[in-house]
């Protein structure tokens, strides 16, 4: 009989130690703090199973902080997306090497005018092929 009670008392300490550690990373958890980790993931009792619990909802708070920083980029490019496409100056946005990724309205209506007037200019007519071709892209990408 005292060999189970030295088993149960030994358990019990195990899980206490384990209990106190995990709520130290508990608290981290609910501080945004995701670097810790919960001891006993690889034990295969009751220990490793709320281990493993533990860190799949850590796993799951990583991925919605995630989404929902994702999201908040998304509504700030929107906003700005919004105020670029109603301002009144002709505006281009290029990417890095200088592709347009944006155009707002003005400069849309600036572009088809003089696309539309280029030919009959008569100084047009040295307009190179892939200069005609970037203002007919320009024109597609516009908003």
């Amino acid at each position: 009989m005292s060999a189970q009670i030295e088993t149960a008392q030994a358990s019990l300490s195990r899980f206490s130690s384990w209990m106190q550690t995990g709520t130290e990373i508990d608290e981290s958890l609910a501080a945004g703090k995701y670097d810790v980790s919960k001891p006993g993931t690889e034990n295969r009792d009751e220990i490793g199973v709320m281990a493993l619990a533990v860190d799949r909802f850590k796993e799951q708070l990583q991925e919605k902080e995630r989404l929902e920083e994702a999201s908040q980029v998304a509504v700030n490019n929107g906003r700005i997306r919004h105020a670029l496409g109603s301002a009144n100056t002709n505006l281009i946005v290029t990417d890095e090497v200088g592709n347009a990724i944006f155009i707002n309205h003005s400069m849309k209506a600036l572009l088809e005018h003089v696309a539309e007037h280029l030919p009959k200019l008569p100084h047009s007519k040295g307009l190179l092929d892939h200069e005609r071709l970037n203002l007919a892209m320009l024109r597609s990408q516009a908003i």
